[in-house]
């Protein structure tokens, strides 16, 4: 029974047992990949919400969904080490995640609760050279997070970087972090597997695509294909000429093939799952590949309005073609977004991932080959 029919195969019951028992069926995942340092806390969690004057790490970011879903790494880390509960700020998760633990800190007006006397709220801007030089970046990297902000009851995180790896190189934490059973390349991929479990409704609009990508005898290579925040963070449909997007697509389709050609075996179909924020893109692989690929003609706006407010649809479909896209057995990856770093996180097939650059017209292949190591401390994931 060849690889991919097992992993195939072990998703496919995975996402059968979650509807049906989602607590037991992420218990049994946990505990393989992830030691059994994270089920513990969930009990911690839990203790702890039960109990008065409940002590708490707030994650809390004004980014988009892949963004914030990356602080949420960085601030669940932050509980787990300290014992603290982790609150995720957000009245829009629990329409698109399920969880039986109570994650969600929803009605909050963060500009009233930041000035309470019991509350250290920390910025890093998202634009902020991925935090390099900041406190908090630096508190990760060599610091004792058990002494910071420890006088105060609530700690709200404000940033959208990933930074669960840098804790790997941290004397205060290593050692902890590994006795738990957590590792650097699967720590990202069990914080999202353990808080963003996505509602089997938010998924079923894409049954047939989902059907088609977990046939046991399907080899699936992941494609995402970043084109900018002008098409997630607005309404502007970009109308892009042919050179442009064939520009854009040849490195993706050519590394795609060297990892057809070296990876899957004779008795397998391979499919192509291209995720996109262009419709240009997507109705190109479409055309000229369509025999292979599988795509959803639909684009994600996470925001609507001069004032930026969420979309609900549109984080739904993000959030649907995100974890549609952690399907894949191997994944080839724009470096300048998040999305397809995420799901690839989840997927935890971390030495299944190619990246091609801002300067990826210049390459026009890729080599499979194994990583040196799955996040670099820029946060973002490696070129092979």
């Amino acid at each position: 029974m060849h690889r991919a029919f097992l992993y195939i195969f072990t998703s496919f019951m995975n996402l059968v047992a979650f509807r049906t028992n989602p607590t037991r069926a992420a218990q049994d995942e946990w505990k393989f990949q992830c030691g059994e340092g994270v089920l513990q806390y969930i009990e911690t969690h839990r203790r702890l919400l039960d109990s008065h004057n409940v002590r708490e790490v707030v994650s809390y970011s004004r980014s988009g969904l892949s963004d914030r879903k990356k602080g949420a790494v960085t601030t669940f880390y932050f509980a787990l080490l300290t014992g603290r509960a982790f609150r995720l700020i957000g009245d829009v998760w629990p329409g698109i995640y399920r969880s039986e633990i109570n994650w969600t800190f929803t009605n909050v007006k963060m500009k009233q609760y930041r000035e309470r006397k019991d509350v250290a709220y920390v910025e890093v801007p998202c634009n902020d050279n991925y935090g390099k030089g900041t406190h908090l970046r630096h508190l990760y990297e060599s610091g004792n997070v058990n002494k910071a902000w420890e006088r105060y009851t609530s700690i709200v995180l404000d940033t959208c970087f990933d930074w669960a790896e840098l804790l790997f190189n941290n004397p205060h934490h290593m050692l902890q972090l590994y006795a738990m059973g957590l590792r650097p390349e699967s720590a990202t991929g069990c914080a999202l597997s353990l808080l963003f479990n996505i509602r089997s409704d938010v998924l079923e609009p894409y049954r047939n695509v989902i059907r088609r990508i977990m046939k046991p005898e399907t080899f699936v290579v992941g494609i995402q294909i970043r084109v900018g925040d002008a098409l997630a963070f607005t309404n502007l449909r970009m109308n892009q000429s042919d050179t442009d997007v064939v520009a854009q697509v040849s490195p993706f389709s050519q590394c795609a093939l060297d990892i057809e050609r070296q990876a899957s075996i004779p008795e397998q179909s391979v499919v192509w799952y291209v995720a996109s924020d262009s419709l240009d893109v997507k109705r190109y692989v479409l055309r000229h590949f369509s025999s292979r690929v599988v795509v959803i003609l639909r684009q994600a706006f996470q925001t609507r309005g001069s004032l930026g407010l969420v979309n609900f649809d549109g984080w739904k479909f993000a959030a649907a073609e995100q974890w549609i896209l952690s399907l894949a057995d191997f994944f080839v990856l724009s470096h300048t977004s998040g999305f397809g770093a995420l799901s690839a996180a989840r997927s935890m097939k971390n030495r299944n991932v190619f990246v091609l650059g801002t300067n990826a017209i210049n390459q026009s292949r890729c080599q499979v080959q194994q990583p040196k190591s799955w996040f670099t401390r820029q946060g973002f994931l490696t070129f092979f």
